[in-house]
């Protein structure tokens, strides 16, 4: 299942937190899981939501190498990653020496890959 595919099932926007994930699942689980739902489709569609979630969240946090803050008040943020990321996409808990606490950046435009999982991405800061 591709991450478009994922967000449109989830009912979620670009730009979304992992806790917007979480309650999304929770919320959709709430309604299709068994033990709530006594329709026959009930399992099925409980395993789509969790191959949604799955396919939204990456399977481990991206490692990032680092961030620069540009003149347009974005970032370029270079981290690794098992997994091409896509606009909209959320790098979570960067650290650096420029930014004193843990936040979350979401992906503009991936500006450059390479076969070893390196990504740089233009990225805007998320309000805390």
């Amino acid at each position: 299942m591709n991450r478009t595919v994922a967000r449109l099932i989830l009912g979620l926007a670009p730009g979304h937190t992992m806790q917007d994930v979480t309650t999304a699942f929770r919320r959709l689980a709430s309604t299709v899981h068994p033990d709530v739902c006594h329709g026959p489709e009930a399992d099925r569609l409980t395993k789509l939501a969790l191959h949604a979630r799955n396919a939204v969240l990456p399977s481990k946090p991206p490692h990032v190498a680092g961030v620069e803050r540009q003149a347009d008040d974005t970032w370029i943020v270079t981290f690794r990653t098992g997994i091409r990321p896509m606009a909209g996409d959320v790098v979570a808990y960067v650290k650096d020496r420029e930014l004193d606490f843990a936040r979350e950046f979401t992906v503009v435009e991936v500006i450059k890959g390479s076969k070893n999982a390196w990504w740089k991405c233009r990225a805007t800061l998320n309000p805390r």
